[in-house]
């Protein structure tokens, strides 16, 4: 096997690994405390939170890719 194909193998194996991991820990930072809280029965306290999260990260990635596609 050829350098040039073993990379070609291995970049999507790395590209979908870090896309699970990627997926996992905002799933993990999204999620778990807010569930916590919701079966801890703090259910408006844990929507808030939710809501909080969701919107500071969409904030964040608006002002990303603002920033991405203005130069």
């Amino acid at each position: 096997m050829s350098e040039t194909s073993r990379t070609l193998c291995l970049a999507p194996m790395a590209m979908l690994s870090l896309l699970v991991f990627s997926v996992s820990l905002m799933g993990y930072l999204f999620f778990f405390q807010p569930v916590q809280m919701y079966l801890d029965g703090q259910k408006r306290e844990a929507v808030e939170l939710f809501t909080k999260t969701l919107g500071a990260f969409a904030v964040i990635t608006g002002i990303a890719l603002i920033v991405a596609f203005s130069v």
